[in-house]
């Protein structure tokens, strides 16, 4: 491995001194055996074949490529690696492409891939699409040689890969560039400007297809730029460039054309030698006549770019260049000159253009499969459309009898059917209204019972209350009338109660929520409740902050405290005590109201909630209860959103928890 390492240094180096003598013919074969040497030098065949594959790739002599890139394949044969022998293959169907023989590249590139597809080698299948595309696009196939770009792109732009990307956006910019010069319009459009008869922009505006493909070809060369670093990949910003050159020449912006391509050359980098000779050839083109007319400049800048196609021993740039250079001669009258590069034309011509025709062949055969697998696939398409619509047809046609049928022989079971729910539901609302009527009765029967109760008190007290008085017994009249007052209030609350009652049973109940300060609203349950505890020497408390606001109806509110601290006062022996404690939780807040009173059992806690004709338990003092107040706290407390629940054990007290929405103060809004 060291040895390989150090042969590959010695290479680089060596290609580096020899490249401005490479020249000659006796150069380069020199060159080229030594290369060789070195790299039978290296005794591991497979670092050999790494050999191989990197002087394919870096070299810029199109001959060195192709043999050792040939070389590549056979050792990969021999030494049965897969997947270097698919590398192997690329790299010489890019070699044979470079040289200028695109039959054998497409051959190649084509064995490349079938080895990457073998394998599920997706990266490097896709970088040999992108190249038989570049292969298609040097036969002129252009539409073949998109799909191929595309495909590849398509890949590495799932995959995030922004050099590839880079890359493929190159070619694409190429195989457009192309696509316009040698497009059906770009004639008219060039006459157009070389008559001058028409401005730049209004030929753009009479052949709107060339505009349109120019700002493709545009937006092609600023995504690869946008995607790629010039520092770490100046071949392919100097590719951009001379595409881009190119373009500027060709839509008549000779005066950028020639800024850019003279700025390459004098890049502080530098250039290959292959991108030298294109560029040349570029700038010869910018002085042809058709475009700024200046046959010196031609023929300096097209020697200069077929000494260097003739250094690269790349075809395709030599025949380019003796072809400007055989023109612009026959324009200065030298003809010994234009005879000499006409000769070197066809020569040149000989050696790609048999192989072109032969590709473009396979090229159009390829695409005459295409085109023929997608009308065979349409006109299948089209013939199973025409059977499912038969059958679709059809399938209506009896679904529509067979509907028809199943009205007619449905309207009756539907009608009875209607019927039969109608009568159902007469009977459910029969039920429904009776067991209200018993429910009324029942609920009335246990009021009525209760409320005969503190009337008949108010009745007798109030007729001792009148013996007093006729007999002089004052000391007696105030306690006397506190009696009656507490069993007034207790007949009040209980009417009270039963008018919110009736309201919330139907419907007729108005809740008008609003922010009130919890403190503020305890204020007069409990005074109501004083008078009662006081009778008992019950102490009541309050344990809160100030600032605690609810979101509540007043009136709502003030009949639940009442009826859960008139409860806690009924069950809580003399000398007991009543607690009422507030604490904010997230966006509510939970009111507490505890008692140390007799408390109640599980089974009562479960029927808390019911009115029954059950008989009430007795409170501490004998004070009445019909169960309805707790009926009237609880649907309360849960119109406004909150819940209430309850903590009790025999003899141990009770505690009832309601909550409130919380709300902010007017002053804090």
């Amino acid at each position: 491995m060291k040895l390989f390492l150090l042969c590959l240094i010695l290479l680089l180096c060596a290609l580096a001194f020899n490249e401005a003598s490479s020249q000659h013919p006796a150069n380069t074969e020199n060159k080229r055996d030594s290369l060789l040497q070195v790299a039978y030098s290296i005794s591991s065949p497979n670092d050999r074949l790494d050999y191989f594959l990197n002087i394919s790739e870096n070299s810029v002599n199109a001959q060195f490529c192709v043999i050792f890139a040939e070389n590549a394949i056979s050792l990969a044969d021999s030494i049965n690696i897969t997947f270097k022998r698919g590398l192997a293959f690329r790299e010489s169907g890019r070699a044979w492409k470079k040289w200028g023989n695109k039959e054998k590249a497409e051959e190649r590139l084509s064995a490349a891939i079938e080895i990457f597809s073998s394998l599920d080698s997706t990266y490097q299948l896709h970088q040999a699409y992108r190249d038989l595309g570049e292969t298609f696009r040097a036969t002129r196939s252009y539409y073949l040689a998109e799909s191929y770009f595309n495909r590849a792109l398509k890949y590495f732009t799932a995959i995030g890969d922004s050099l590839e990307m880079a890359k493929t956006y190159n070619r694409l910019a190429a195989n457009q560039f192309e696509k316009i010069t040698w497009g059906p319009n770009y004639g008219n459009f060039e006459r157009d400007l070389t008559s001058k008869e028409y401005t730049r922009e209004e030929a753009l505006q009479r052949y709107q297809p060339i505009k349109l493909a120019f700002d493709t070809l545009l937006i092609y060369l600023n995504t690869s730029n946008q995607l790629l670093n010039p520092k770490d990949n100046h071949e392919l910003y100097v590719s951009n460039a001379i595409i881009q050159g190119a373009y500027y020449n060709y839509s008549f912006q000779q005066d950028k054309a020639i800024e850019i391509l003279e700025g390459l050359i004098s890049h502080p980098k530098g250039l290959n030698v292959d991108d030298l000779s294109l560029t040349y050839i570029n700038l010869a083109q910018i002085h042809e006549g058709r475009f700024l007319d200046n046959p010196e400049k031609v023929v300096y800048y097209g020697e200069l770019g077929l000494k260097f196609a003739q250094q690269s021993k790349i075809n395709t740039y030599e025949h380019m260049a003796n072809k400007v250079l055989s023109e612009n001669y026959l324009h200065l009258g030298n003809y010994k000159k234009a005879y000499e590069h006409l000769r070197n034309t066809l020569r040149t011509r000989e050696a790609f253009y048999d192989t072109d025709l032969i590709l473009k062949l396979r090229a159009r055969s390829l695409e005459y499969d295409l085109t023929q697998r997608g009308t065979e696939l349409e006109n299948k398409r089209t013939q199973l459309f025409i059977v499912v619509a038969a059958l679709g047809c059809i399938l209506l046609i009896f679904t529509v009898l067979v509907t028809i049928i199943m009205m007619n022989n449905n309207k009756q079971r539907k009608l009875l059917k209607e019927l039969n729910t109608k009568n159902h539901l007469i009977s459910q609302q029969i039920d429904q209204l009776a067991k209200l009527n018993a429910e009324k009765d029942k609920y009335f029967s246990i009021i009525g019972h209760d409320l005969r109760g503190p009337t008949a008190n108010i009745l007798q007290l109030s007729q001792v209350l009148k013996n007093m008085v006729h007999g002089k017994q004052y000391e007696e009249v105030p306690k006397m009338a506190d009696w009656i007052e507490s069993a007034a209030q207790n007949s009040l609350l209980l009417l009270t109660d039963l008018t919110s009652w009736a309201k919330s049973q139907s419907d007729r109940l108005e809740i008008n929520k609003h922010p009130l300060s919890l403190k503020e609203a305890l204020r007069e349950p409990i005074d109501y409740s004083t008078s009662s505890a006081k009778q008992k020497n019950i102490s009541i408390s309050l344990d809160m902050q100030d600032d605690l606001w609810v979101e509540t109806d007043p009136n709502l509110l003030k009949t639940v405290l009442r009826n859960l601290l008139s409860n806690a006062v009924k069950f809580t022996p003399p000398h007991g005590s009543i607690s009422i404690s507030a604490e904010p939780t997230d966006s509510w807040v939970t009111v507490a109201i505890a008692d140390s009173g007799i408390g109640m059992s599980e089974e009562l806690q479960n029927k808390l909630f019911q009115l029954t004709n059950e008989k009430i338990r007795p409170s501490t003092e004998g004070e009445k209860s019909t169960g309805l107040g707790l009926l009237l706290v609880k649907e309360f407390v849960e119109k406004q959103g909150g819940t209430l629940r309850v903590e009790s054990e025999v003899d141990r007290g009770t505690t009832f928890y309601f909550t409130l929405p919380a709300a902010s103060s007017p002053e804090q809004e």
